[in-house]
C-alpha cells in the first residue's frame, strides 16, 4: 500500500483516477490507498509518496522513534469502536494491562486537563462577574479552585478509568474476529 502527496495526485489527473493504481517501487507493487493534503498536521516532510513498511522478525525493535503511522476510519467505525480494536490489537501483541490502562487513560486525562485549564482561565477572566453572586467568598479563593479543579480531577480520572479496565478485559481475538 501506499499513499501520495495531493500535489502529485491532482498532478496526475487526480486523487480518485489514481485511488487503486498500482504503482512499482523497487520493483515491487504498490497499490495506491488514498491521499494527503500538503501542509496537513501530518504532513512534517517534504515527501510525495508513503509506503508501507515490512519487518523482519530480527529488524523489530523497540528503536523505532523516526517512524510514524497514521490512519483515517472508515465512514461507519465509530472512535469508540476504533479505539477498542486498537486495545485489542496492542493487548494481542503482548502489551501490559497497566500500559494499555495508562494509555487509555492518560489520553483521557489530557483532554480533561486541557478543560480544565480553560475553566480556570475564564473563571479568572470572569471575576468581576462572578464578585456579585458570590457571599463571603473571593472570586479567586484558591481553596475554593482546588477543590473544584481536585473534584472535576477525580471525576474525570473516574470516567476514563472505568472504560480502559473494560477494554482490557475484552479478549482480543473476539474483539479483531469481530470486524
Amino acid at each position: 500500500m501506499a499513499g501520495l502527496s495531493l500535489a502529485i495526485a491532482s498532478a496526475v489527473g487526480g486523487e480518485r483516477r489514481v485511488l487503486g493504481r498500482v504503482i512499482s517501487l523497487n520493483d515491487k507493487p504498490y497499490t495506491i490507498i488514498g491521499g494527503l493534503p500538503g501542509g496537513s498536521v501530518y504532513d512534517r516532510s517534504s515527501a510525495d509518496l508513503w509506503a508501507t513498511l515490512a519487518f523482519t522478525p530480527g529488524r523489530l525493535t523497540r528503536d523505532f522513534h523516526w517512524l510514524r503511522a497514521f490512519a483515517q476510519l472508515k465512514r461507519a467505525v465509530s472512535i469508540e469502536a476504533a479505539r477498542a480494536r486498537e486495545v485489542a490489537i496492542r493487548s494481542a501483541l503482548g502489551a501490559a494491562k497497566g500500559n494499555l490502562i495508562r494509555l487509555v487513560v492518560g489520553n483521557g486525562m489530557l483532554a480533561a486537563m486541557a478543560g480544565l485549564l480553560v475553566g480556570w482561565l475564564a473563571a479568572m477572566g470572569l471575576t468581576r462577574f462572578l464578585s456579585s453572586l458570590l457571599f463571603n467568598t473571593s472570586p479567586t479563593d484558591a481553596a475554593t479552585l482546588a477543590t473544584v479543579a481536585g473534584v472535576l480531577g477525580a471525576a474525570a480520572l473516574f470516567a476514563c478509568y472505568i472504560p480502559a479496565s473494560r477494554a482490557t478485559r475484552i479478549d482480543p481475538i473476539v474483539a479483531l474476529r469481530h470486524e
